[in-house]
């Protein structure tokens, strides 16, 4: 549990609120709330049912579950999460991106 919670903790515990603050255009961040809503929904499912997990299929199993649905997600991301290095916020002109601006962050990496 402890090793869950140091890799939640410090991956994808905060991954929600650090890409709101990077990935959304100004005109669309009132729509950031969705995936922090998203983020208290899943630990409130992990905080429910790992008890029940573990009294019904034991320790080993219990975290498999949880270490495959960490591995979908992080593969999720890696596929469809697009890299903002370098990417202008906005289209001012300023900045060492190669973008025009918004429309930038969903241009595929591959």
């Amino acid at each position: 549990l402890c090793i869950y919670l140091a890799s939640f903790g410090s991956g994808m515990g905060p991954a929600p609120w650090v890409i709101n603050a990077e990935i959304y255009p100004s005109q669309y961040r009132h729509y950031a709330g969705i995936s922090t809503a998203i983020n208290w929904i899943t630990n409130y499912i992990i905080s429910a049912t790992f008890l029940t997990l573990l009294d019904n299929i034991g320790e080993t199993w219990t975290f498999c579950i949880y270490l495959a649905v960490s591995v979908l997600g992080i593969l999720v991301l890696w596929e469809w999460l697009p890299e903002t290095r370098d990417v202008r916020i906005r289209g001012s002109g300023s900045g060492s991106g190669t973008g025009s601006g918004t429309g930038d962050f969903f241009v595929a990496r591959h």
